[in-house]
């Protein structure tokens, strides 16, 4: 995912947080979550094995048979991201809170989730299942929407220092945030 994200976004420009996000949208959607190991860590399979930004890395897509160099885990990584590790068992942790997260038949993922028009940069759901309703935001790489969040708490968000500010919540670029009434 990091390769990927790395790719993507031209550069390292918030990384950690459009990982966060994307790992979040797998552990609070209906389903099993799968994530691959290493990913809450940031792991790479950089050919360059290093992090300099002017070095041309070329990315192992298909690595079964590369060897050990290329798929061995760099531990090393959990200590130096360890943010992001935290980041991700707080989004297990929530999940395993919540059982409208956990819902295990497709009628009450029906029956449970609502998801709103999506509108520019957000795409936005809630889940309402016992006695409990869970809004879900996740903004895209502008932020700036602003969501009605009246009489919910803030249970998470991948964003610092993240407040509900008079019933509503102005979501930041790569931000998920999770409501729950």
């Amino acid at each position: 995912l990091y390769d990927q994200i790395k790719i993507g976004s031209g550069g390292t420009t918030n990384i950690k947080m459009r990982n966060t996000q994307a790992d979040a949208m797998v552990i609070f959607s209906a389903g099993i979550p799968f994530i691959q190991e290493g990913e809450e860590f940031l792991r790479s399979k950089d050919t360059g094995h290093d992090t300099d930004p002017n070095h041309d890395h070329e990315l192992i897509h298909n690595s079964y048979n590369a060897g050990d160099s290329y798929n061995t885990m760099n531990w090393a990584l959990k200590i130096e991201n360890a943010d992001t590790v935290k980041e991700i068992q707080e989004q297990i942790a929530l999940r395993k809170q919540y059982e409208g997260f956990r819902l295990d038949t497709r009628a009450k993922v029906d029956s449970a989730f609502k998801i709103d028009d999506p509108s520019g940069d957000l795409v936005k759901y809630s889940i309402t299942y016992g006695g409990k309703t869970l809004i879900v935001a996740h903004c895209g790489t502008k932020g700036g929407s602003t969501i009605s969040v009246s009489g919910y708490k803030l249970a998470y968000s991948n964003k610092t220092g993240a407040v509900v500010t008079g019933g509503s919540y102005r979501m930041g670029a790569n931000e998920t945030a999770v409501f729950v009434k």
